[in-house]
């Protein structure tokens, strides 16, 4: 309970509550057991995973195999740019495919193209 006194002189009586104490935690206390090591390298795989880029290698290989015996006009692309693409558009829109895989060439990683996708 507190006391206050106006400007006019009036006495005004407040009451306070007294600040509640925090209660337990509920449950049972989380024990973490997860091996940090693993779960990290299991991470740093994922990424390898999503910049694989061991097909750069072949990709005139590639696509000459995919070209030999067709009628009209040639592929550009190998399949497995396409298949990292559709890995990548898991988690990035069409643009930011695109703009990826003009860093890429600009990094000399793929050939350089104008056009990327049509």
């Amino acid at each position: 309970m507190a006391v206050i006194t106006t400007k006019d002189g009036d006495l005004v009586t407040i009451f306070l509550r007294k600040p509640k104490k925090p209660k337990g935690r509920w449950g049972r206390k989380f024990i973490d057991k997860r091996n940090w090591r693993e779960y990290n390298e299991k991470l740093v795989v994922r990424g390898e995973f999503l910049l694989d880029t061991k097909w750069v290698g072949s990709w005139d290989n590639e696509l000459a195999e995919m070209n030999k015996g067709k009628c009209g006009k040639p592929y550009a692309f190998p399949e497995s740019l396409i298949t990292l693409q559709g890995v990548w558009h898991q988690w990035i829109d069409y643009r930011g495919i695109e703009g990826i895989t003009r860093k890429m060439a600009e990094h000399g990683i793929v050939p350089i193209c104008t056009v990327y996708f049509h």
